[in-house]
């Protein structure tokens, strides 16, 4: 896990809950059940739909909400459309689950 904060937010409310979410995410995600259930939804053929339904639950405890219409009405690219969303103060977390289209053909990119 690799975290990039502008020096001026480091101490702000909003970083410190971001990052405890984000801790929280990556220690559910390497429980050993879930992570048994990861691995069986990450096959060749498989869409990332079976992951989203294994942290699916976490995530909604922790206050997402699954694909969030409308977040970005006043822009240019008003249509985008993140799997997960959590406000956090003024801004929020953007949250894609990615099965491998994002290493094979640069799906990542599209996302973004």
């Amino acid at each position: 896990m690799h975290t990039f904060v502008q020096e001026p937010h480091r101490e702000s409310l909003d970083f410190k809950t971001v990052e405890q979410i984000a801790v929280a995410l990556r220690a559910h995600m390497e429980e050993p059940a879930i992570a048994a259930s990861i691995r069986a939804a990450n096959s060749p053929g498989r869409s990332s739909a079976g992951i989203q339904a294994v942290l699916l639950p976490f995530l909604r405890a922790q206050g997402f909400a699954d694909e969030s219409k409308g977040l970005f009405a006043g822009y240019h690219t008003s249509a985008v459309r993140p799997d997960y969303f959590r406000r956090v103060g003024t801004s929020g977390i953007l949250l894609e689950v990615e099965r491998g289209k994002t290493t094979i053909n640069n799906m990542d990119f599209l996302d973004f």
